[in-house]
């Protein structure tokens, strides 16, 4: 999905009249102070017209590509979810940051039914869309990240947790007779010192 949004931010790019850097150098320029995108073959893409409104609005609305990337967000986000309880309040916090929703109409702007595409693609500037996309893309990952890190948290949660390891002696008897055999058991203990246990008598 990531790398999906990466080669539709150098789609946009190109579309509004950006140049590859390869072709920038095969051009004897050596030198850019452009803003950039790389898509995912690693193609830098300089961007020229920052303040294109026409082909976000062509590209993201017309040909369908905001919604398609809505669908797919969609799709991603119910699969992360499907790794949690229903109950989990990551559950609640990813719904959030994948939200795709369609915004509450606005009586001050007309009261215009807007739908989630349009309402962040929709005649924006191509350096704000560029953005946008950029900060879906670091939404993804820290969901992504979220999620495994609660799935790593699961794999040991029954486990005990130590940071100290210690000889112990467990003897049969507290005393030894001149002549007796001496029986104690001799083990390695693991000690958690960060709790103190509850002992009830």
């Amino acid at each position: 999905l990531t790398t999906q949004i990466k080669d539709l931010k150098g789609e946009l790019v190109l579309a509004s009249g950006g140049v590859t850097l390869k072709e920038l150098q095969a051009g004897g320029e050596t030198s850019f102070s452009e803003p950039f995108v790389v898509n995912s073959k690693g193609d830098t893409i300089l961007i020229k017209k920052e303040d294109d409104l026409n082909t976000p609005s062509e590209i993201m609305i017309q040909k369908k590509k905001g919604l398609d990337l809505k669908n797919d967000i969609v799709a991603y986000r119910d699969f992360l979810i499907s790794f949690l309880d229903k109950e989990s309040p990551l559950s609640d916090n990813i719904q959030k940051q994948l939200d795709t929703s369609d915004p509450k109409i606005n009586l001050k702007e007309g009261g215009e039914k807007k739908s989630w595409e349009s309402q962040n693609f929709e005649n924006k500037p191509l350096i704000a869309v560029i953005t946008l996309l950029s900060k879906i893309q670091v939404d993804i990952e820290n969901a992504e990240t979220n999620i495994i890190s609660s799935l790593y948290s699961q794999i040991d949660a029954a486990s005990f947790k130590f940071n100290k390891l210690g000889a112990r002696i467990l003897t049969k008897s507290t005393y030894v007779m001149e002549g007796d055999k001496f029986e104690a058991e001799i083990f390695l203990a693991a000690e958690d010192t960060t709790k103190q246990p509850e002992i009830y008598v």
